[in-house]
């Protein structure tokens, strides 16, 4: 491994450069890139390129070239900081709208994201990654006909969390004018590992797998120089097949992600100087960029599965769900509180009164992974960047095809992703041989149809409006217009077969997560002081927990090995952003989970 190190600059090559196949991914152990392009076999640690798509020049279909270019869109995608790459995502289409896209690469994984928390390696690499290649857009976007100063940062899970910390970090100011945040947000629990988490541990943990897998490499483990130096001589591959680190207790919970890397670094060279939630809270972070930013509306279903695997073929009665929801609040909570916890949370999200219904307390679920995972950050950077900017838009994408219910069951709804093929135009690819020839991309599972490549259209116009304008619809687009979000009646554009300007999304709930419970949980426990941030529960511990008088009873040994079962499980959460294939490929392994699993709550 030759990485670890802060990206260097490209040399220059002499002529033109043939563009007529992908650079290559950065090296992972992954299906997503598979699951959309079946032969793509070219990965490297060589892999910082990035992919731009100009609108023809003089086609007549092409809109006309602004005097000082097209605005520009690059893409940072998701997949958990640890998995896809600028192939799965075809730029064609939405720069058919008048946009120059650019889609890049960064360093995944340990390679990208490991840290000693010292000056050897500080973190962020991967990060790093994504501002050089930003610098890159600054320096040449305008020789394929984009403008350096309209340049519109979007990206979804991961992706959408890296575009809002850009915002915050002053290596990247004055790069980029705009974000869309898709299913992701600086907020969110899982967009970084901050130092109160201890992000070295990910990597100690590391090595200490890789000693006991390959017992000759003998890695130094309280050396950090040492250490990095014996890592860089070892196989990639080997190392990644030995990744076998559990990723701490959280509903959400990810490994090797950013960090706060000063003062392991000057500050004028340190990507992220303090944790989100402090840098808003002082109002360090640059004010003057525009946002949208939304979700699907069963964004949290896929992680309902993963951590509940048995949620995948049937619901729960209410014995079931309080068991189910007993454990999920131990791993979240101090485990003297965790039965308050879970009496809280089952009052607010009993489905009253038809409490014994198995698909409404299976649908709680799906509602309180939703929010956990994605509703909360969003309204919170929603709330905190509103008070500067008033360029603010939310959105919730509702719009299932027709043809999704042999793939996806019905109460998955809209998952995790299933925006994708919309602001992409997958749709579009059965009617473009030339653009799936060329790309190597295949088909989903789902047979799109021709109201899925229109409602593609409605999507692409309005992100494709945004990076031209700062306002997704100048003008009406299908009769509706995307009114800015505000705090006295958050309007929030309803994107589905009745879309429409909606208010208040989830606003009750929201106030239960973020007001009630750290109230709540600070007083349980005692502390009548400075509550904490709204979205961080108190670390969990080993201690035994009681059993519980209130709701059915789940022993300490339950509980533990339920917890290592969840800990385990959280691993793949972040790498479920690609295509419905990739869905059809996990719904396939946790029906084979569930199945195994059946009867183990009874």
């Amino acid at each position: 491994m030759t990485c670890i190190t802060p990206p260097q600059k490209p040399d220059p090559w002499q002529g033109t450069r043939p563009a007529k196949e992908f650079g290559s991914a950065c090296p992972q152990l992954s299906l997503l890139i598979t699951a959309t392009n079946l032969l793509f076999d070219n990965f490297d640690e060589d892999c910082l390129n990035l992919n731009v798509h100009s609108p023809e020049p003089n086609h007549v279909n092409s809109p006309p070239k602004p005097a000082n270019g097209y605005p520009v869109m690059i893409w940072i995608h998701g997949g958990g900081y640890s998995s896809s790459a600028n192939v799965q995502y075809p730029g064609h289409f939405m720069a058919s709208k008048g946009v120059v896209v650019v889609t890049i690469n960064y360093r995944l994984g340990f390679m990208g994201f490991l840290t000693t928390e010292d000056e050897h390696a500080p973190g962020n690499y991967g990060m790093l990654d994504q501002v050089m290649a930003m610098q890159w857009v600054q320096d040449n976007i305008a020789r394929f006909d984009g403008d350096p100063n309209m340049v519109t940062l979007y990206g979804q899970s991961a992706g959408a969390s890296s575009a809002a910390l850009h915002v915050l970090s002053k290596r990247s100011k004055g790069l980029f004018h705009q974000i869309i945040c898709q299913s992701g947000s600086d907020l969110t629990e899982w967009a970084i590992s901050p130092p109160d988490l201890i992000p070295k541990w990910y990597t100690q943990q590391l090595v200490e797998d890789f000693n006991e897998e390959y017992p000759d490499w003998n890695i130094p483990t309280n050396d950090s120089k040492a250490m990095l130096d014996s890592l860089r001589t070892k196989d990639i591959w080997e190392m990644l097949e030995a990744d076998n680190v559990t990723r701490k207790p959280g509903w959400i919970s990810l490994g090797f992600v950013p960090v706060v890397d000063h003062p392991h670094r000057p500050r004028d060279q340190a990507f992220l100087e303090d944790t989100p939630f402090n840098l808003r809270d002082r109002e360090d972070f640059d004010k003057d960029i525009n946002i949208i930013s939304g979700l699907t509306s069963e964004d949290g279903s896929l992680y309902v599965i993963a951590v509940l695997p048995d949620s995948l073929d049937r619901g729960y009665n209410r014995t079931e769900f309080l068991e189910r929801l007993t454990i999920l609040a131990y791993d979240l909570s101090y485990n003297d509180i965790y039965e308050d916890v879970t009496q809280a949370v089952a009052f607010e999200f009993s489905p009253w009164p038809h409490i014994n219904d198995l698909d409404a307390n299976r649908q709680k679920f799906n509602e309180m992974f939703t929010d956990a995972g994605f509703a909360i950050g969003m309204d919170l950077q929603l709330k905190s960047h509103l008070k500067h900017n008033p360029n603010m838009y939310q959105y919730c994408l509702g719009f299932r095809s027709t043809n999704a219910s042999g793939v996806v069951p019905e109460w998955m709804g809209v998952p995790h992703n299933g925006e994708l093929p919309y602001v992409w135009g997958w749709s579009w690819l059965q009617f473009n041989e030339n653009v799936r020839n060329q790309t190597g991309m295949i088909l989903d599972p789902i047979e799109w149809n021709q109201e899925d490549a229109e409602y593609a259209d409605y999507v692409m116009t309005m992100w494709s409006n945004f990076a031209k304008f700062g306002n997704p619809t100048p003008e009406p687009v299908w009769n509706t217009t995307w009114n800015k979000w505000e705090l006295e009646d958050r309007k929030y554009l309803w994107i589905d077969r009745d879309y429409q300007e909606k208010q208040h999304y989830r606003v009750h709930e929201l106030a239960f997560w973020q007001e009630y419970m750290p109230t709540f949980i600070n007083k349980s426990n005692g502390d009548m002081g400075e509550w904490g941030p709204p979205t961080k529960f108190p670390p969990s511990t080993t201690t035994p927990a009681p059993t519980s008088t209130i709701v059915p009873a789940v022993t300490a040994r339950q509980v533990t090995d339920e917890k290592e079962r969840l800990r385990n499980a959280t691993i793949a959460l972040g790498v479920l952003s690609g295509t419905f294939l990739v869905i059809l490929l996990i719904l396939a392994g946790c029906l084979v989970i569930a199945r195994r699993n059946k009867g183990e709550f009874a």
